[in-house]
């Protein structure tokens, strides 16, 4: 298609005689006149449960300044809801903030439920490079019903890019560091709105070093199973794949 370097999305649903598509085509943004250079709208896509709503990145996005500058590449998130007919963003988008953050490039949050909770994560170096005064490793953003505004900041505990996941009613948002310590963080948020490190639930993988870019995290819907992936070794180019199972549903331990 003409459009294909702004990057599409296409929503299906499973019918008994095979595969339809729901809705109309999303496509991306033309930032420039070089239709090449691509915002990679499209690199990572979400979807509740019930598949109303869907959440999609675009790390390569351009945020332009009121003064005329820009901030390359600081990438951006977009949150569409099907109407029956056609997919209507909701919300405005979400930016990063500093050149080359490429937000949306590493995994982000997306609440099952609901859709109405987005994470995403930062790391130290990017933070310290940009004279950022509060350090953190992941920011949370709620849906008020009309636009997204950012609810809570989770501080540094590791250091490397970060991935974040959200159980399904986003009460728990799970952080995984992979370089050099490859190590999963659990917060949950507690009734007095502050997320907290649920330290029994921390799991430790193996020393990830020279883990490359390309690590994943995933959960399950109730936060029972967790997999984590990274690729790792330049000499062979392999990579490792961990399933942890949890037992059930991330709850706190009781006082003795």
């Amino acid at each position: 298609e003409s459009y294909h370097d702004m990057g599409i999305v296409r929503v299906f649903k499973k019918l008994h005689n095979g595969w339809s598509k729901i809705g109309d085509t999303i496509y991306g943004e033309n930032q420039t006149d070089n239709a090449s250079v691509s915002t990679l709208f499209g690199h990572t896509v979400y979807i509740i449960n019930d598949g109303t709503r869907i959440c999609v990145t675009a790390p390569h996005y351009t945020k332009i300044l009121e003064n005329g500058d820009s901030l390359s590449k600081v990438g951006a998130i977009y949150t569409y809801e099907y109407n029956d007919s056609s997919w209507v963003k909701y919300g405005e988008t979400i930016l990063g903030y500093f050149n080359d953050q490429k937000l949306g490039y590493n995994n982000i949050g997306f609440s099952k439920d609901d859709g109405n909770t987005i994470s995403h994560g930062l790391t130290a170096e990017e933070i310290q490079g940009n004279n950022e005064s509060v350090l953190y490793s992941a920011r949370i953003y709620e849906y008020d019903g009309s636009d997204w505004n950012q609810s809570h900041e989770i501080p540094i505990e590791g250091t490397g890019k970060t991935n974040t996941q959200l159980q399904s009613d986003g009460k728990y948002v799970f952080i995984y560091y992979p370089h050099e310590i490859g190590i999963i963080y659990v917060y949950k948020l507690q009734d007095n709105g502050i997320f907290l490190l649920h330290i029994t639930d921390t799991v430790q993988l193996a020393e990830l070093y020279l883990a490359y870019e390309d690590k994943s995290l995933s959960i399950s819907s109730d936060g029972s199973i967790i997999v984590a992936s990274y690729y790792n070794d330049n000499t062979t180019g392999k990579g490792l794949l961990y399933i942890i199972g949890a037992g059930g549903k991330h709850e706190p331990e009781p006082e003795p």
